[in-house]
């Protein structure tokens, strides 16, 4: 018998010794269960100072939460649910009574006694009780007679860093990860759940747009978790992004989610590049639609691709020039002629000099709208050592330390730079998707 055993062992002879000396019969134990049973059906689940005074319909949580408090001069019979090394969540049954300071209890799984016992000042605790037949103790009781508050304490219980925030859409309950498209002009309805470790969150919610008005009511509240609603319209063709933070136990939880107004989720509106726009075609297989605008002038214009994908360069036309780099060398694409690349891809950086800049042809057209598919995602490009003319996938930036997980083993990245018309750069400390960069690597 290992030394695990032999303490279980004893703990059990310990027990059973101090129960017949306080001659407390198994059969007047389930009398009385039995009697309390009939009452507790007409009782909810209140607490006073955080522990349960009154006996609770469905079985405690003792999976998700460390322990769990009863006042025994009020509740004498419970159930709860565990789960332990070899067994999952499973209910378990308690009864107790109280008796001249002194607490009788009985543990049972489908009606077959795991262990009983006598707590009181003498011996407070069991300390750990062997649920399975491991060497690993799995729950603990703990009895305070001065307040006569019992306290099943979870051994094998992890607590998690933070809150769960869960966002539902209130039609189909589809989970929704970080983003989704919404209808304008339609009221938007949604859950939300947020779960604690021990005890249950507040939640707060904000818009980046400041004019958005929205509802968020609260349905319904447990020991660990909340319920909430909310409601909002959007208004226009463009990103909404929800803050929500989850507060529990002094530490704050942060989930932030991007709704597309009719499915734009994302818009590059800077003058050194085309205006850029994203939109969101589909929540779950995040298929996307990117469209450009360029001005028609002479200029070299930088762009690339904000999600995963190809298209054919010649989408841009016959006379347009594409230029590229890679591999320490340039690259160049123009219709029906020998060029370096045929597609344009992620991850790549790129620049068109268009051909109707050079037209004779009158009225000369002021923009190039370009549209290509592909799938939305959120990554960054691999690095080779030398100049990399690159660029990030997603919606939202990035800072250019970010990149160092993306170079080569004992390489670092030395300079980043953000690329402008006619190939002026500038040192930058962000990556925006849509814009190209010049990444040093040595």
């Amino acid at each position: 018998m290992n030394p695990e055993q032999k303490r279980k062992s004893e703990q059990k002879k310990k027990f059973k010794k101090l129960l017949q000396h306080y001659g407390v019969p198994l059969s007047v134990l389930a009398l009385t269960m039995v009697i309390l049973l009939f009452f507790s059906f007409a009782f909810h689940y209140p607490t006073v100072g955080g522990a349960i005074t009154v006996p609770p319909e469905d079985a405690l949580d003792l999976v998700h939460n460390a322990s769990l408090s009863i006042d025994v001069s009020k509740v004498n019979q419970w159930e709860f649910t565990a789960d332990t090394s070899e067994r999952e969540a499973t209910n378990y049954q308690m009864n107790v009574i109280l008796s001249e300071g002194k607490l009788h209890y009985l543990l049972q799984y489908r009606g077959e006694r795991i262990a009983s016992g006598l707590l009181g000042k003498e011996v407070p605790s069991t300390q750990g009780i062997f649920v399975d037949d491991d060497s690993v103790a799995d729950i603990e009781f703990l009895f305070n007679p001065d307040n006569q508050v019992f306290t099943l304490s979870n051994l094998r219980y992890v607590a998690p860093e933070a809150a769960t925030i869960r966002l539902l859409k209130s039609l189909d309950g589809m989970v929704v990860e970080d983003v989704a498209v919404l209808p304008i002009n339609k009221e938007a309805q949604f859950q939300i759940e947020v779960i604690g470790a021990s005890s249950s969150p507040t939640l707060t919610a904000s818009f980046d747009d400041t004019t958005m008005v929205f509802q968020l009511q609260e349905l319904s509240k447990t020991p660990t978790s909340r319920k909430y609603t909310l409601k909002f319209t959007p208004a226009a063709e463009k990103p909404y992004q929800l803050k929500l933070n989850a507060i529990v136990g002094g530490q704050t939880t942060t989930k932030n989610y991007l709704f597309g107004g009719n499915g734009v989720v994302y818009v590059l509106n800077d003058p050194q590049y085309p205006v850029m726009e994203l939109t969101l075609l589909d929540d779950v297989t995040k298929n996307v639609k990117v469209k450009y605008v360029f001005p028609v002038v002479g200029n070299k214009q930088p762009f690339s691709l904000p999600c995963k994908g190809q298209k054919e360069a010649s989408l841009f036309g016959n006379n347009s020039t594409l230029f590229s780099y890679d591999a320490r060398k340039p690259l160049q694409w123009k219709e029906n002629l020998p060029s370096d690349f045929t597609v344009i891809e992620s991850f790549k950086g790129y620049l068109v000099r268009l051909s109707d800049a050079n037209s004779h042809v009158s009225p000369r057209p002021s923009h190039l709208q370009v549209t290509m598919n592909c799938i939305l995602s959120s990554e960054l490009p691999s690095l080779k050592s030398g100049w990399n003319l690159v660029s990030i996938t997603g919606f939202a930036s990035k800072p250019v330390g970010d990149l160092s997980s993306s170079v080569p083993p004992g390489a670092q990245v030395r300079q980043v730079r953000e690329m402008q018309r006619d190939e002026i750069s500038q040192q930058t400390t962000m990556l925006v998707p849509g814009k190209v960069y010049w990444a040093l690597v040595e």
